[in-house]
């Protein structure tokens, strides 16, 4: 009982460090958005991302620890497809964290739970609950509250959120269809690898080399954007998640701290309000999925 409390004890802290992480990682984003288009950003946000990710891989494949179901003929076009939507979903997120404020973005990102739960309804055709049912119309009109608080306009720049959400919620369908466990560190390289040949086109078209310092934030991000993944990968891998996902909405709290220092942002009530109401909505779905593994697992002979 006292190791399973200090396993979750690490895994609260493993999310929480990834939250950390990806707050700042947000905030780079928004600086350099504002000077470098965001194609550009991509590509080279990937390109270190890769050659970050490079040695790991190598490592993995010469001890041979799960990466070859990563590479298989049948997984290749679903790595290919989670690939696509993330790369769609970052360039949608870096167009809007450069207009809104980064509190607004990380709000309406919480829907991402609601949006894998609608998916799997109508793709994978799962038969949810009522109380599920009204669980996603909360979060959603949460989202709605944040993203229009007086209910007359909804900002361009928050659909393109709404829409990240959406399609990272669709790269987590796809995963579902999975049937092999990979290793976090070559699904995050062969993603990063699809993004960066998407963002090549851009590139060529129009070549842009950023400054030094937009380099060296770009770095930075990367850096963080690996370590933000593998952290939650370990949380998850160490503890319930019924424990930890709580402490993933913590995101929220580093970003208007941050925001607010860099920025000058101050988070709004509406943001407030709607945070709250996506949180709860989002966190009692993920729980009941959660409860709801268990149980089948008890029951699987």
């Amino acid at each position: 009982m006292q190791y399973k409390t200090s396993s979750n004890y690490i895994g609260i802290f493993l999310v929480i460090s990834s939250s950390f992480c990806y707050a700042i990682l947000n905030c780079i984003l928004k600086k350099i958005g504002h000077n470098l288009p965001p194609l550009i950003l991509v590509f080279y946000r990937n390109l270190f991302l890769i050659l970050i990710l490079l040695p790991f891989l190598i490592f993995l494949i010469a001890y041979r620890k799960n990466t070859s179901s990563t590479f298989h003929k049948n997984n290749l076009l679903l790595n290919v497809v989670r690939g696509s939507l993330g790369f769609l979903g970052i360039c949608f997120w870096v167009m809007a964290v450069s207009k809104l404020p980064i509190t607004e973005c990380i709000a309406i990102s919480f829907t991402t739970p609601l949006f894998i739960t609608l998916l799997a309804i109508l793709i994978l055709k799962e038969k949810v609950s009522i109380t599920k049912w009204g669980c996603l119309f909360i979060g959603f009109f949460g989202a709605i509250i944040v993203m229009s608080p007086d209910f007359t306009k909804l900002s361009f720049y928050s659909l393109l959120v709404l829409a990240a959400a959406m399609l990272w919620a669709a790269s987590a369908i796809v995963i579902k269809t999975f049937v092999t466990y990979y290793h976090p560190v070559p699904v995050i390289f062969f993603t990063s690898f699809i993004s960066l040949l998407l963002s090549v086109p851009a590139l060529t078209q129009n070549p842009i080399l950023p400054s030094n310092k937009q380099l060296l934030l770009l770095f930075i991000s990367s850096i963080l954007s690996a370590l933000a993944q593998v952290l939650m990968g370990f949380a998850y891998k160490n503890s319930p998640i019924t424990v930890v996902i709580p402490f993933d909405f913590t995101r929220l709290i580093f970003a208007s701290i941050i925001a607010y220092f860099l920025f000058n942002e101050i988070i709004s009530i509406s943001t407030i309000i709607g945070s709250i109401m996506i949180i709860v909505s989002a966190s009692f779905i993920v729980l009941s999925e959660a409860k709801l593994k268990n149980v089948k697992a008890r029951n699987t002979p």
